[in-house]
């Protein structure tokens, strides 16, 4: 590969999430998991951007990393609406 046109910057999103995931802590555990399917968007991103695959070879890394926003958010959701379910019984 190439590559470059990030400087490779994916390679410090693998790092992150590596060392997370040998933590103790469950949460950073957790997080590391999210941050290496950033990495690996980020390193299709760059392969794309260098000319070594097509813009096409990014789009499933890029939506299995959104998938992470859109979870968490639908997460909180149905906790807030547990929540105002819970005080409206009270």
């Amino acid at each position: 590969m190439s590559g470059g046109s990030w400087d490779y910057a994916f390679t410090t999103f693998h790092g992150v999430a590596d060392r997370l995931a040998l933590d103790q802590d469950p949460l950073r555990v957790a997080l590391g998991a999210q941050i290496k399917k950033i990495a690996l968007a980020m390193q299709a991103i760059e392969c794309a951007d260098s000319g070594d695959s097509s813009k096409a070879n990014e789009v499933l890394p890029i939506k299995e990393a959104l998938k992470l926003r859109t979870h968490i958010a639908k997460d909180i959701a149905a906790k807030l609406r547990l929540a105002a379910d819970t005080l409206e019984k009270e």
